[in-house]
């Protein structure tokens, strides 16, 4: 039987495709780029609740504390266990300013003090 919307259908010859479209100049390509890690970070109040907080096991999770001074990253294994890495993103304490000892006085010279004191109040 013949049909009508397309009378010259053949169902033995394969369908029929647009001729492909001349391409423009390839684009280069450039040096195979790392892999993007995509994760999800949980805030929590403090160090002891990042610690505390329960993790699937095998399935490592991010947290970082409100005050963003801390990341941790939990991890739990089949065997109970878990172990936690800390990152500490505060900035270290200043050093201390230098003592100049040139503004104390030595035991000798508090001594020859007290003395001359002790001779004045005779």
């Amino acid at each position: 039987m013949i049909n009508p919307v397309y009378p010259y259908y053949n169902p033995y010859l394969p369908p029929y495709q647009q001729p492909a479209q001349p391409t423009t100049a390839p684009q280069p390509t450039q040096g195979m780029t790392p892999p993007t890690v995509h994760c999800d970070m949980i805030q929590v109040d403090n160090e002891a609740a990042g610690v505390n907080y329960p993790v699937a096991v095998g399935a490592p999770q991010m947290m970082i504390t409100k005050d963003e001074g801390l990341i941790l990253i939990k991890t739990a294994y089949a065997n109970g266990q878990s172990s936690v890495e800390y990152y500490d993103k505060r900035h270290p304490a200043p050093a201390p300013a230098p003592v100049d000892m040139g503004q104390y006085i030595t035991r000798a010279e508090f001594d020859k003090l007290v003395a001359s004191l002790k001779k004045e109040a005779e």
